[in-house]
């Protein structure tokens, strides 16, 4: 009976874990916004919610004009959003956290031209090497809602 209730509290335990990313399944998931295919791994993007369900996206301007759209009602139990730190490949961090960079040598998979990177002094190391425009997640944002 001890080792019963010692597994119930543990599963209960477990289950409720903050909400975490899961690795996006390059070749595999499709993006829940266009439903492309999501091969590049230096650009998935992922939402997850408060409950736990994922939603992956194949750049970040996908996963942010569906959320800038209403994110399909379910805006209001987004727990948190992922890019994918462009000098690591397939790594996932914090959206709003992210340095950003816009211009012609980041070819994104929608076009947008927009890559993320974890820290500010890779991507402005970056962007000496290969130029473009140094960006915060607000002014991503607004390129998406205008474009």
């Amino acid at each position: 009976m001890k080792i019963l209730a010692f597994l119930c509290t543990f599963l209960v335990m477990v289950g409720c874990g903050k909400p975490e990313p899961r690795p996006i399944s390059y070749n595999t998931d499709q993006c829940s916004a266009c439903k492309m295919n999501i091969t590049d791994q230096r650009f998935g993007a992922e939402a997850v919610l408060s409950t736990g369900k994922h939603f992956v996206f194949d750049a970040p301007e996908c996963m942010l004009d569906w959320y800038v759209a209403g994110a399909d009602g379910l805006r209001d139990k987004i727990h948190s959003m992922y890019v994918t730190d462009y000098a690591n490949p397939g790594t996932l961090i914090l959206a709003e956290q992210a340095s950003y960079v816009h211009g012609e040598h980041w070819t994104s998979p929608m076009g947008l031209d927009v890559a993320a990177f974890a820290s500010k002094e890779v991507r402005d190391e970056q962007v000496a090497q290969h130029g473009g425009k140094p960006l915060t997640y607000s002014e991503v944002v607004h390129m998406v809602e205008t474009e």
